[in-house]
């Protein structure tokens, strides 16, 4: 991973944010990936990390279409011969070196492969060429009847099979096509489109029509359907020397076959979502990969059995919001219903799709915003009515938005106070500005009254904000039964992007234009702050704490500039810029203790960790009752073991008070565990006191500690703490 200024780190993606369409071993280790704006990557470690290599074109938007290894030492790169020179590239010393092949016909060469140590074939836009010395120098050897190739397969130096397209002439149109003199010649022996043919021996081979398998037995002369399981279709295929075959679809799905193509298992499903060039290699049996959009890459070890995702991240998507639960785990949410998810602090992020339609015409599914709301829980929402929920740190998720929601809602952002109150700010019809509420975990939602659909955020359960692009904002003290209305300072058009409260005084907003301000009052009146210039368009903010808040966005001019990341310490009076190499950025958030993530376009998320630090230490934790004037009496709540008993009755309300071995200064709390809510923490010295609101009696209440840090920057581990709530009669 690259550090930039500043220390930041790139975490996704990696290795490469393009579509990938060829990839080929040289040993079971050591092995290549190829594709779009001359993408060649190389991996000595079977996959686990990658390297970009520069064989010295001028970078364009052309692709390498294809990688391929006929050994150890040997292996090719494909791409366009044009006027402008050859794009066919060779090593003989397993990739130290590599030399261009010149000249070499005209053509789109997106297929090789060789039958021999010395003869091989290359395959085109409807064209052969052909090799027999180990591919130093390619001849053209096709004429007129060459076919547009989708795929192509010899099993000897004259024999060899393709799928594709002849645009003219006898025979036009899809097909798969033989040719029996080494390309010169090809004869179409089906009238229907394939995208994959492959051949199983010397006289049988089969191939991939529509989403039916076809199956010759006399070197291709003739084809019949033998199997129609294969629902999503192929875009290549390969099979393994004991004769299983794989394959894989447009969206990435994975198939596999082990009895010559007539049944056929999904062993992975296609995270892709559009279409696309994707493609499969085996080493050996066992060992193989699955290139794709984005950078997707997936690797066996098993003959297919099972997947493993090695890319960190996917490029071509904006991820527009992300938040952590804590130091380590975290969500990302994008284009197209895409997310990641990281453990680990970012190291690594996992991506995953939620989808109610998918894509289909005139939908789109993208998520917008999300809000964690505790160490478990986090809700998102996108476009066209989609919103979710998690009760696994985004493990698995629930739908909780359309069709319940309307479709022509555009999500624009979510708050959860709780588990089960949340709200949902967005545009209906492209028109009517809504904020939706619910009380039931997004059973049902209900429509708020008051015309503001750009933005919300709740500090508990009753303070409230929300507001509209142009500045026009509404407040409430009562959990939205009531709102007071409040309009940002300006002296220009305001188009405000992003507004985050760290409790019921303190919050910000910023915008584009540079726009930021700052409310000490809960959004009674506000201070316009200086971040940078006006060309600044800021995307993203996240306060830290009332003092602290980060903010990302994009610099329009100079246009040479980069997105960048700015945070301040000191209330918004001065401002840190550090520029990223991403060309947007939209999320970001910080930690307490210094750990902050921003995400953006093509997939960008970059990590700065914050100073090393140790581990804050609790000591230990009290259900705490004031007797009236007879001072404070105190429960103990055991750290371990059987949890603690509250006999006093409480009329619904008390205080859990939480003591460490050093000051703490913030941190948050919830209810993990049986009814009740935990409101905002207050912190004196090494305690930490958390009052508890409607809590039952005759349960067990779980009380979760989340990013408790210390003056040091110190960090308590998630911690719950529970109290067995009985009734007595002893009365507060």
């Amino acid at each position: 991973m690259a550090a930039v200024v500043d220390e930041w780190v790139q975490e996704s993606p990696i290795p490469v944010a393009r579509n990938l369409t060829g990839v080929a071993w040289a040993t079971s280790t050591h092995g290549f990936a190829s594709g779009e704006y001359f993408t060649l990557i190389e991996t000595f470690d079977g996959g686990v990390t990658w390297r970009n290599v520069n064989l010295g074109v001028t970078p364009n938007t052309n692709p390498f279409y294809n990688v391929y290894c006929t050994n150890a030492n040997t292996c090719f790169v494909t791409g366009t011969s044009a006027t402008t020179g050859s794009d066919q590239f060779r090593t003989a010393d397993g990739g130290v070196s590599w030399q261009r092949i010149t000249p070499f016909p005209f053509g789109s060469w997106s297929y090789i492969d060789f039958v021999s140590p010395t003869v091989g074939f290359m395959g085109a836009n409807g064209a052969a060429a052909k090799t027999t010395n180990s591919g130093v120098t390619w001849t053209s050897v096709s004429n007129s009847t060459c076919p547009v190739m989708y795929s192509m397969d010899f099993k000897d130096t004259s024999v060899g099979l393709c799928g594709g397209t002849r645009v003219s002439g006898a025979d036009s149109g899809p097909g798969i096509f033989k040719t029996t003199d080494g390309g010169a010649t090809w004869t179409k022996k089906l009238t229907q489109a394939s995208n994959a043919v492959v051949w199983m021996d010397s006289t049988t081979a089969v191939a991939i029509v529509g989403t039916s398998i076809y199956r010759s037995t006399n070197t291709g002369d003739t084809w019949t359907s033998i199997s129609n399981q294969v629902t999503t279709g192929f875009v290549a295929m390969d099979l393994t020397p004991n004769g299983t075959l794989v394959g894989v679809s447009g969206l990435g799905d994975a198939w596999r076959s082990t009895d010559g193509g007539f049944n056929w298992t999904k062993t992975l499903v296609g995270k892709g979502a559009l279409a696309s060039a994707w493609n499969v290699s085996f080493f050996g049996d066992q060992i193989g990969t699955i290139v794709g959009q984005g950078g997707w890459i997936f690797k066996t070890t098993d003959g297919g059995l099972t997947w493993t995702q090695l890319n960190s991240g996917i490029g071509g998507v904006s991820f527009l919001d992300l938040e952590m639960f804590d130091e380590t785990t975290g969500l990302a949410v994008g284009d197209n219903g895409y997310f990641l998810r990281t453990t680990d602090g970012g190291a690594r992020w996992d991506v995953g799709r939620l989808q109610v339609t998918g894509v289909v015409l005139f939908r789109n599914e993208s998520l917008k915003a999300i809000s964690i709301v505790d160490q478990d829980f986090a809700a998102a929402v996108g476009y066209d009515g989609v919103a979710y929920k998690t009760f696994d740190r985004g493990q698995t998720w629930e739908s909780i938005g359309y069709p319940v929601l309307s479709e022509f809602l555009l999500g624009n952002d979510i708050k959860f106070v709780t588990r089960d109150i949340g709200y949902i700010a967005g545009v209906t019809s492209g028109v009517q500005n809504d904020i939706f509420k619910t009380t039931n975990g997004g059973i049902t939602w209900t429509t708020v009254n008051v015309a503001a659909g750009g933005f919300v955020d709740f500090a508990d359960v009753n303070h409230g904000w929300v507001m509209n692009i142009g500045g026009l904002g509404y407040r409430t003290l009562d959990g939205g039964n009531s709102w007071i209305q409040f309009a940002l300072p300006s002296g220009m058009s305001l188009f405000i992007t992003k507004m985050d409260f760290v409790n019921q005084n303190v919050g910000w907003v910023v915008g584009w234009d540079g726009y930021a301000a700052r409310t000490t009052n809960g959004g009674i009146s506000w201070t316009i702050l200086t971040i940078d210039t006006p060309d600044e368009t800021i995307l993203g903010l996240h306060a830290v704490s009332e003092t602290e808040a980060y903010a990302v966005g994009v610099h329009r001019q100079p246009s040479a500039e980069t997105a960048a990341v700015f945070h301040t310490t000191n209330s918004g009076a001065t401002w840190t810029k550090t520029f990223i190499p991403a060309i947007s950025l939209s999320g970001v958030f910080g930690t307490p203790a210094g750990n902050a993530w921003v995400s953006g376009y093509d997939g960008a998320v970059f990590h700065k960790a914050g100073a090393s630090t140790g581990t804050l230490q609790l000591t230990s934790a009290v259900s705490r009752k004031t007797q009236r004037n007879a001072g404070t009496f105190d429960v103990n709540l055991p750290l371990a073991g059987a949890a603690g008993v509250e006999c006093r009755d409480g009329l619904g309300r008390y205080s859990f008070v939480f003591n460490f071995a050093s000051n703490v200064v913030s941190g948050t709390a919830s209810v993990t565990g049986g009814t009740g809510t935990a409101g905002a923490p207050t912190f004196s010295g090494t305690t930490m006191t958390v009052p508890l609101s409607g809590v039952t009696d005759v349960q067990t209440l779980t009380v979760t500690l989340n990013g408790v840090t210390d003056s040091t920057g110190a960090v308590l581990p998630s911690t719950a703490v529970s109290a067995k709530i009985l009734i007595s009669d002893v009365n507060g």
